[in-house]
């Protein structure tokens, strides 16, 4: 089985830092679960990110951007992503519980 290398670009990293603040402004004792949690994931698309279906705005673009999804009801997280020859590489990470109703979730932050 083929092994990825899983990179994340500073805008995900920015992401998972501002989700896992968030987080533990809400619940400190939770936060740390789901913060972990949450790499785990990210680092489990070492091993068949080609499973995951495109981003829908990915059809628009030349690269093939997509997407994996993780969580339960409002602790849903949403990974954009795109796989190269060896490396994975973690575009941008959406905390959708942080989400405020209408905002899109790719504008500059």
């Amino acid at each position: 089985m083929k092994r990825y290398a899983v990179i994340s670009q500073p805008a995900a990293e920015r992401d998972i830092g501002k989700a896992c603040e968030w987080l533990a402004e809400q619940d400190e004792a939770a936060a740390t679960r789901r913060c972990n949690r949450l790499l785990e994931v990210i680092l489990s698309r070492d091993t068949f990110p080609k499973l995951c279906s495109f981003a829908p705005k990915a059809k628009f673009q030349t690269e093939e951007i997509r997407k994996f999804f993780c969580g339960h009801h409002q602790h849903k997280c949403r990974m954009l992503f795109k796989v190269g020859v060896n490396e994975v590489h973690v575009l941008h990470v959406c905390y959708s519980a942080k989400l405020v109703l209408g905002e899109d979730p790719l504008a500059e932050r």
